[in-house]
């Protein structure tokens, strides 16, 4: 018995009548821990947390990306700019213009941008138009990249640096 007593670190009778008649020292059972209750945060906060980051985060992104474009009045990658703006016009219901030299275009990225000719038809407020466009969608690759990263690291909640 005065091994046992050693070997479960036990002194005293205190230690002494912990332990039960057949040798062995009873375990308390594990609760779950609860985390700390801060004023004002709700079960539901990191991940709200995180979705203002991402949104403050993409518009900044998007802002910055209008005010780099602000000058530029023309395509500035011939002929792709050129054959994408004028398949958006075709699509939209204007006319159209002879690019038979150039590459295939495909036709997602014009419906996309079609619309735009639908308000107005001066080109230089269709191509700003265009490039605020592309500087929303372009801006995604922020979120994107928080959510691949979020995979990447094997966390599947979608919220980086969260556990």
């Amino acid at each position: 018995m005065a091994r046992l007593l050693v070997n479960l670190g036990t002194r005293g009778s205190v230690g002494a009548a912990a332990v039960d008649a057949r040798g062995t020292a009873p375990v308390p059972a594990r609760t779950a821990r609860t985390p700390p209750r801060v004023p004002g945060m709700t079960a539901g906060s990191p991940g709200r947390i995180w979705v203002i980051l991402l949104t403050v985060g993409w518009l900044a992104q998007a802002g910055l990306r209008v005010w780099f474009s602000r000058h530029q009045f023309m395509p500035l990658a011939n002929p792709d700019e050129t054959a994408y703006l004028v398949a958006a016009r075709v699509i939209a219901g204007g006319p159209g213009a002879d690019l038979s030299d150039s590459t295939l275009y495909q036709g997602g990225y014009p419906l996309l941008i079609a619309p735009v000719y639908w308000f107005t038809s001066n080109p230089s407020t269709v191509y700003h138009a265009v490039l605020v466009i592309n500087a929303f969608i372009s801006a995604l690759v922020l979120p994107l990249g928080v959510k691949q990263g979020a995979w990447g690291s094997g966390r599947r909640s979608g919220r980086a640096g969260c556990t």
